[in-house]
């Protein structure tokens, strides 16, 4: 359940506000803000391709313009989209953003072709908007019409966008082991490790002291690189 009333901005995209809000929550973890708005802390929530809005829309009932309708018209891509689709692909498409776990690029009928691959979950910002923003409500914020697939120009101020490909960062709730990653990649990937957890860290000053273990081995043992290891020495 939302714990506040929090409104998104004009010409807000959903991924947007939801960071925003996970950010305000002060939630540490992003499974935790995924249980609140979504009620399941360990599925996909994407840039273009959302889901689970029915279950968000029901967990927004307090907050006003926040209807299963108002969500997808305003805040998704998928009236933009609906064009360009059979009405059965549209419906399916549809389906997906309101009830299914897993992405709905593949599933639902959202496909793309290859020359607007790379916009797939690569957030799109205008310069001149993100200064106008922070003057205007205090912080910046991603604006729909920015992030359509295959926009390359501004709609206000005619500018090239910048690109910024979207990073999540991740922790075990229980080790506190802590990663980032491309938010495209592959879930069990391991982008850059930001903490490797308590459990790893007692693992270490067992064996740190260890003279019979060179430092290799002691890399291999922890299943990092030998430069990690040195900054413990």
């Amino acid at each position: 359940m939302v714990a506040f009333a929090f409104y998104p901005y004009e010409n807000e995209d959903l991924y947007s506000w939801v960071v925003r809000y996970h950010f305000y929550s002060m939630n540490d973890l992003e499974s935790q803000t995924k249980k609140d708005l979504f009620e399941n802390g360990y599925f996909d929530f994407k840039l273009h391709y959302p889901s689970r809005i029915n279950i968000l829309s029901s967990n927004l009932q307090a907050l006003e313009n926040f209807s299963v309708e108002e969500i997808l018209m305003n805040y998704t891509y998928i009236n933009i989209t609906k064009p360009f689709y059979t009405k059965e692909r549209y419906e399916n498409a549809k389906y997906g953003l309101l009830e299914s776990d897993r992405g709905v690029l593949r599933n639902h009928g959202f496909h793309m072709n290859n020359l607007f691959l790379n916009d797939k979950n690569t957030i799109k910002i205008c310069p001149i908007c993100y200064e106008e923003d922070i003057k205007a409500v205090g912080e910046p914020y991603l604006h729909r019409p920015h992030n359509v697939i295959g926009v390359r120009t501004c709609y206000k101020h005619g500018c090239y966008l910048d690109t910024v490909v979207a990073v999540g960062t991740f922790k075990c709730s229980e080790c506190g082991y802590t990663y980032s990653r491309k938010m495209d990649a592959d879930r069990n990937k391991v982008g850059r490790v930001k903490d490797f957890g308590v459990l790893w860290h007692r693992e270490l000053e067992k064996i740190i002291g260890d003279d019979t273990l060179s430092l290799r081995a002691k890399a291999r043992h922890m299943g990092c690189d030998p430069g990690t290891i040195k900054k413990y020495i």
